[in-house]
């Protein structure tokens, strides 16, 4: 299960215990996923909200590290 609180965190900075570079690959890697499951399926893995919250937060996560 997503923690959704943990992932809303990451759109507002670097978590302690997560490097940057990490956190920042894993929210990109799952926004993608999630995308392109729905996009070419229908199909998704987590609820739609939650994936949401996952593809807007994608972004500043990936400015915390330079992308």
């Amino acid at each position: 299960m997503l923690d959704v609180e943990r992932v809303t965190a990451l759109g507002n900075g670097p978590l302690e215990d997560v490097p940057d570079l990490e956190a920042a690959q894993a929210i990109i890697c799952l926004a993608s996923s999630e995308l392109e499951a729905f996009g070419t399926g229908g199909a998704a893995n987590i609820s739609e909200i939650t994936a949401s919250k996952a593809i807007v937060n994608a972004a500043p996560t990936a400015e915390n590290v330079g992308v």
